[in-house]
């Protein structure tokens, strides 16, 4: 005869080991490069999802990161740092790509990336350097300065001289005169 009434359900299942965390739960992926390489490789293609997703890219130091996203995927962002945290509702790509760490050398690198889905979104952490006179790409959304520097806003917009540490919100058409600093983006 058995020990177990047979009218009980069956016994749970054991608890799982101490330290474990259950389930995988979203995505993960890694990439690693010897040294030498740098090829571009996706480490997420995600496609239109009922969920906001949060993605985390973490990436050694010659790393840059490219995010195609959009309910198309028609937005482009390229030559972002990492790490990078951000949001987004629909379908993304990420790319890593190692990048010359200066005299075409190219260090052995590291990228991974996770994506959880999750109910609301957070701040993101997106940047991108540039340094020098140029164009600031339509998607930034603010400028960081890490040296004194002079930011004209939009075509015809006022010149704005910020310090060190100061941040100026962007418009589209603006453009660093001099200068160096950090892009900061949100999807």
């Amino acid at each position: 005869m058995s020990h177990q009434e047979p009218r009980s359900p069956a016994p749970a299942l054991p608890p799982p080991s101490q330290g474990s965390v259950g389930y995988v739960h979203g995505i993960q992926s890694s990439e690693s490069w010897i040294a030498g390489e740098h090829d571009s490789r996706s480490i997420l293609d995600m496609l239109l999802s009922k969920h906001v997703w949060r993605v985390s890219v973490f990436a050694s130091q010659w790393v840059r990161l490219d995010f195609v996203y959009g309910t198309k995927r028609t937005i482009k962002l390229t030559g972002l740092f990492a790490p990078a945290v951000f949001y987004v509702p629909g379908q993304c790509i990420v790319y890593a790509e190692p990048s010359d760490s200066g005299g075409g050398v190219f260090p052995a690198a590291f990228a991974y990336l996770t994506a959880t889905p999750v109910n609301s979104a957070g701040t993101p952490q997106l940047r991108k350097h540039i340094t020098g006179a140029q164009a600031i790409s339509d998607h930034a959304v603010r400028f960081l300065a890490l040296a004194n520097s002079t930011v004209q806003l939009g075509s015809g917009g006022p010149a704005v001289a910020l310090t060190l540490g100061q941040t100026l919100p962007l418009i589209a058409g603006s453009s660093l005169t001099a200068g160096d600093g950090y892009l900061e983006f949100e999807l």
